[in-house]
């Protein structure tokens, strides 16, 4: 429609123009003019219309098109991540923020990597990031003291899980013949008094290219700053009493915990 009457209008005004010189459109040659003028500039018209819807159709495609590098995302009461496609989860192990136990693996489909991710059920009440290092390396000596070959052999400090302080601890296990590596983001948030742990696991001989995954996954995580319900004393000492009929933590881990977390107040 549009270059129909674009078409026509160019027609009279050209008609006009030339009629301005005693040209007239009865004659035959005149007509021919005008028969290959309308011939020639259909054409061009077409040929216009067509790269048009070309353009049109190519740059709606390329818009369309950008596909998601992260489509699936694993969701809880305190903190979302998204990841690539084949990626998958599993999370029995998430009870509640008034329980205990709260973990999620994470699980990469060709098995390079997995995350182990942990909610710390303690509430750091009046905490830091030092107190929530302290709890992490009291967990590895109760892992030595059990009788796991494992050890702390290097700690990177001043980094971030979205916005929130951590600390990079990187822990070696020897499984048979196999040598294992827990790069472990200790997180502390400070609006929830939570603690976290974001453990990416791999085998040594995979590090390069699993350290490059999962610390992109790291990057895609993000808090809710929800309220603790263990900050409520008596909410703790209930989640803690079931925590110990399940078998789930020992009373040790309690006394433990419960000295580095006051330390870390005075």
């Amino acid at each position: 429609m549009f270059f129909t009457v674009l078409w026509k209008g160019l027609c009279q005004a050209l008609g006009w123009f030339f009629g301005l010189f005693g040209y007239k459109r009865d004659g035959k040659f005149a007509k021919c003019v005008w028969g290959l003028f309308a011939t020639s500039g259909a054409i061009i018209l077409a040929i216009i219309a067509v790269v048009c819807l070309l353009f049109g159709c190519g740059k709606q495609e390329k818009k369309g098109g950008a596909e998601n590098p992260f489509p699936v995302k694993y969701e809880n009461e305190v903190f979302s991540v998204t990841m690539p496609k084949g990626w998958t989860y599993v999370d029995s192990l998430w009870c509640g923020l008034d329980k205990v136990r709260n973990e999620v693996d994470l699980y990469c489909p060709d098995g390079i990597v997995y995350l182990h991710c942990v909610k710390a059920f303690l509430p750091f009440k009046e905490g830091n990031i030092e107190a929530a290092k302290d709890m992490a390396k009291m967990g590895l000596y109760m892992r030595i003291m059990s009788g796991e070959d494992a050890e702390l052999v290097d700690e990177e400090d001043s980094v971030e899980v979205d916005g929130c302080p951590a600390s990079i601890s990187y822990i070696v296990s020897r499984v048979d013949n196999d040598t294992i590596v827990q790069k472990q983001y200790v997180t502390f948030v400070e609006e929830s008094n939570m603690m976290f742990y974001f453990n990416e696991i791999f085998d040594i001989h995979d590090s390069e290219q699993a350290q490059r995954i999962g610390d992109k996954i790291i990057a895609n995580i993000r808090f809710k700053r929800v309220a603790n319900p263990l900050d409520d004393n008596w909410e703790l000492q209930h989640a803690i009493r079931e925590g110990m009929n399940d078998g789930m933590v020992d009373e040790e881990y309690i006394q433990t915990a419960d000295e580095v977390i006051n330390e870390s107040k005075d």
